[in-house]
């Protein structure tokens, strides 16, 4: 549930996502990019996904219009603009997909680091392009709240599911952090407390 949270904090709160945008979701396999793919999809957006040839079948049946396959093709070099480009790898960089985002397009990254940090300041104060960084983990129990209860309602109306790459029970918590660290995840991994019959 912590890549459907963030993912609505990006395409939500931070990216305010319309209908008729278009949205593009760099690894749109793994655990953000699952429920961004779907949450875009809700908001009304034309949705693009980034993933391997391997997860072609999935990222379509979440919703997604186009696909590219980032083993054969760079997103960055076939001449599309978005609106929203959210890397929820955060493999790329702003000044990478600067090219490919629309006049008020915003550039979206989901891990911090100094260069994302200065492109935000940076963007800021000049144009109309935006980069974005921002760490849901880290805002008030009370907003991530009222994330929690949107993406439940959406859940429980069937219009929004979550993908398992793979379970393991609680004594087996290093192998799941060791198979998390591997990346290219499909969904996310869960980690089972108790007995979850």
């Amino acid at each position: 549930m912590c890549g459907a949270l963030a993912a609505w904090n990006f395409l939500r709160e931070k990216a305010n996502v319309q209908v008729g945008q278009e949205v593009l979701v760099n690894g749109a396999s793994g655990a953000i990019g699952t429920a961004a793919i779907q949450l875009a999809k809700h908001f009304g957006a034309r949705v693009t996904g980034v993933c391997s040839t391997s997860e072609r079948e999935l990222v379509e049946s979440l919703g997604a219009d186009n696909v590219i396959d980032d083993t054969r093709e760079d997103f960055t070099n076939i001449g599309e603009a978005y609106d929203v480009i959210f890397d929820a790898e955060s493999t790329s960089s702003y000044r990478r997909c600067r090219g490919s985002l629309a006049e008020d397009g915003v550039y979206l990254r989901t891990f911090p680091g100094l260069a994302i940090l200065l492109e935000m300041l940076w963007t800021s104060r000049v144009g109309r392009k935006r980069a974005i960084v921002s760490a849901t983990g880290l805002m008030p129990i009370s907003k991530r709240r009222v994330f929690l209860d949107e993406v439940t309602k959406l859940v429980e109306a069937g219009k929004m599911r979550s993908i398992v790459d793979q379970r393991f029970p609680l004594e087996r918590l290093a192998d799941a952090y060791r198979h998390a660290e591997r990346g290219r995840l499909r969904g996310t991994v869960v980690v089972i407390v108790g007995d979850a019959r």
